[in-house]
């Protein structure tokens, strides 16, 4: 996969949407529910920061060029109980123009349909679109299954989103890269090609978009769970890409074949603000290849 400038998506356009255009990016439930919901309790696979998220609203905020609002809704914190009803209430609330749904996991894709329908009732006018592992691995089968999803980004979202959000017609920008549309597939047009290169302005992930108490990884992957008790634990990505391309794997379709590393400058500087800021005790890095 070749990757491309970002040039391509914010300088070609002749025409900036006005200030004020709102982005709802939304991380699907990934909730293992049990007879215990009725008494108000939920286990959860796990609950880590929606970091892939956070990296997209914090660029979006920080480089479109039209002073977008950007906000997070996490449908796996608040009253997750019930999150259409959540959803319903803050898409009410907050009236975005533009929806990013988030699905990692399969067990999101019920979930997609019921809140992307939901979204176009409210307002048939919101761009819908979705992206994530899940999404780019099972793109031909999602968008047959949610009609109200209008497209798929394929790979990294920073540039797609970016375009959508800086366009004044972002429903034709999806005829563009990195976007799958349910036209795409039928003429077996699309080639995905976007993948980020400059990683210098994805690191500074601003947290003060969620909730940062409302996470733990204490008990998550590791067997430690004694070790992190009390724990502040947040996570960095300093590099993507694999060069491998093992027949096994599907990294190289999430991020590319060839190697991004950031400036390790900005990623201690990064780190060190997680430590004065918030207190960070316990550092993961999400890098795919740390060695390389």
């Amino acid at each position: 996969m070749s990757a491309i400038n970002i040039n391509k998506f914010t300088q070609q356009s002749e025409t900036i949407a006005p200030s004020g255009t709102k982005l709802l990016l939304v991380v699907l439930p990934y909730l293992v529910k049990t007879d215990e919901d009725i008494k108000k309790k939920l286990v959860r696979s796990f609950l880590a920061f929606p970091y892939g998220v956070l990296t997209i609203a914090s660029y979006v905020k920080s480089y479109a060029r039209n002073n977008p609002t950007v906000e997070v809704l996490d449908l796996n914190i608040e009253n997750a109980l019930d999150p259409e009803e959540l959803f319903k209430r803050e898409v009410s609330k907050f009236k975005p123009d533009i929806i990013g749904f988030s699905m990692s996991y399969d067990i999101s894709f019920k979930w997609l349909k019921s809140v992307s329908n939901i979204a176009k009732k409210i307002n048939p006018n919101i761009v819908t679109v979705a992206g994530g592992p899940a999404v780019t691995v099972a793109y031909e089968e999602i968008l047959a299954d949610a009609e109200s999803i209008d497209a798929l980004c394929y790979s990294e979202g920073e540039l797609g989103l970016l375009g959508l959000v800086e366009s004044p017609e972002p429903m034709k920008k999806l005829d563009g890269d990195p976007w799958i549309t349910k036209d795409k597939i039928k003429s077996s047009s699309f080639k995905p090609t976007a993948v980020y290169e400059d990683l210098d302005k994805v690191i500074d992930v601003d947290y003060e978009l969620v909730d940062v108490s409302a996470y733990s990884m204490k008990e998550a992957f590791s067997p430690f769970v004694k070790f992190h008790e009390g724990a502040k634990q947040f996570f960095i990505v300093t590099s993507r890409g694999c060069p491998f391309e093992c027949v096994f794997c599907a990294e190289p379709s999430f991020h590319g074949a060839n190697m991004r590393y950031a400036n390790v400058d900005l990623v201690v500087e990064h780190i060190t603000s997680l430590v004065k800021n918030y207190g960070l005790t316990v550092l993961t890095i999400y890098d795919d290849q740390l060695l390389m």
